[in-house]
């Protein structure tokens, strides 16, 4: 009786854990099928045409170039109930309309960050090197020769992987972590505040100022609304 206790108990364990991966594998494939299906619908966005002019990005107006006292504004004057929805339909809209100048921006912050970091440049070329060497001696069964002798019976395919994958662990954690942290940390700032703030009926003031020819100096606030911000 107690043999059949015992082993009711290890099929219901192994159950537990075979019903945990797969729940685990499902939220993987569920993740990864939202990005395969994102991704092409915003970076087939991301073109030369959709580039907005930097005047109309930082909201400058006017023969001398000056910011335009509206062109950044809080999403909200006073918190409500309706606040949530501002701010996420003016991040949305800016975030649509200036989303070939974020990638611009992501793509720029990761590359000054990379190259201030030249051992990470480095060194991911050399794991990059070994990992490839590895696959090329792998696929065409190489020996590994070392002072006439075949060390590959020694070093195993599987030992070789074993420690190339704690050689690219060590080199991202120690490396590779702190930059990408410091770019996603930065653009996400950027981008974020930029969104947040840029006020879309403003959004086009700078290139309509200079197509009109306006005689004003002063920077004013006037100018054409190509994005506007609905109030509820």
């Amino acid at each position: 009786m107690s043999a059949d206790t015992g082993s009711t108990e290890i099929h219901q364990g192994t159950d537990d854990v075979q019903g945990k991966r797969k729940n685990n594998v499902s939220a993987i494939e569920k993740i990864r099928k939202f990005l395969l299906d994102e991704f092409p619908k915003y970076s087939s966005k991301i073109t030369m045409d959709t580039m907005r002019p930097l005047p109309t990005f930082l909201g400058i107006t006017g023969p001398s170039f000056c910011l335009a006292p509206d062109a950044f504004t809080p999403p909200t004057k006073k918190m409500d109930k309706n606040s949530a929805e501002k701010i996420s339909q003016r991040i949305y809209l800016n975030f649509t309309y200036f989303l070939t100048n974020y990638a611009f921006i992501a793509a720029g912050t990761c590359i000054i960050i990379i190259l201030l970091h030249p051992r990470t440049i480095i060194y991911s070329i050399i794991v990059c090197a070994l990992w490839k060497m590895h696959d090329m001696t792998e696929q065409q069964n190489t020996p590994l020769i070392l002072m006439n002798r075949d060390v590959g019976q020694y070093i195993t395919v599987e030992l070789r992987t074993r420690l190339l994958y704690a050689i690219t662990l060590y080199v991202v954690v120690l490396h590779c972590l702190k930059p990408v942290i410091t770019a996603v940390g930065l653009t996400g700032l950027m981008i974020f505040s930029h969104a947040l703030l840029r006020d879309p009926k403003q959004i086009e003031h700078g290139s309509s100022y200079m197509d009109d020819e306006s005689s004003d100096d002063d920077c004013d606030s006037s100018g054409s609304e190509v994005m506007v911000e609905t109030t509820v």
